[in-house]
């Protein structure tokens, strides 16, 4: 795996339980971000008759997104861990940009493929468990970050290098999809110091 990733607060503690207390701060601002504005309220009948209501929130600044995308990133993490960095690309945009929390960024497909290739020589094996996702539609960009539609995803990384050394690492990453369906901002953020650790380790 990388190393060069700068550590967050949040994610420094290997125990679980840290990021679920994250997991549910997100939810909550999320949650509190989709009451504002107002909310169009309509209401159909199915094939039965039955009313039902649906709910148009235009004005909402961020809504939640189709599965399907944090479908996606479930998908590239299985590929990822047997060691398919093709595969796992497939789901990028050809103009992609990987960036690594420490400012750095591997920009284009093909300069992220050879990234991560290189980086897979020093592992044995590696698995994604405790995975946590949260897709979602930006309306109104809060900041700097481009509107449109967001993975976001909490998991533990578990991963032994070929030189016996293992590392049970938190981690959190965004992945922002273009019009066509394929990521092209992918930011990753976890502690680099279990990783930095086992490079020094014989």
């Amino acid at each position: 795996m990388p190393t060069g990733f700068v550590p967050t607060n949040i994610l420094q503690s290997p125990k679980l339980n840290v990021m679920k207390k994250v997991l549910l701060f997100a939810a909550s601002c999320f949650l509190l971000a989709c009451n504002d504005g107002a909310d169009n309220t309509t209401t159909t009948n199915d094939s039965s008759g039955n009313a039902m209501t649906s709910k148009e929130s235009k004005n909402n600044p961020v809504d939640f997104a189709d599965m399907k995308y944090a479908d996606i990133s479930r998908g590239a993490l299985e590929k990822f861990s047997h060691g398919d960095v093709d595969g796992w690309m497939n789901d990028f945009a050809d103009n992609g940009v990987y960036i690594r929390p420490n400012g750095d960024s591997v920009v284009g497909k093909v300069a992220i493929t050879n990234f991560w290739k290189e980086r897979w020589k020093a592992i044995d094996s590696i698995s994604f468990t405790d995975q946590i996702y949260l897709p979602v539609d930006v309306h109104r960009p809060q900041a700097n970050e481009p509107a449109g539609i967001w993975s976001l995803s909490w998991y533990i990384i578990n991963a032994k290098y070929k030189n016996g050394v293992k590392a049970r690492i938190p981690a959190h990453q965004v992945s922002h999809f273009d019009a066509n369906g394929k990521i092209d901002r992918f930011v990753h953020y976890f502690d680099t110091a279990p990783i930095q650790s086992t490079m020094t380790k014989k």
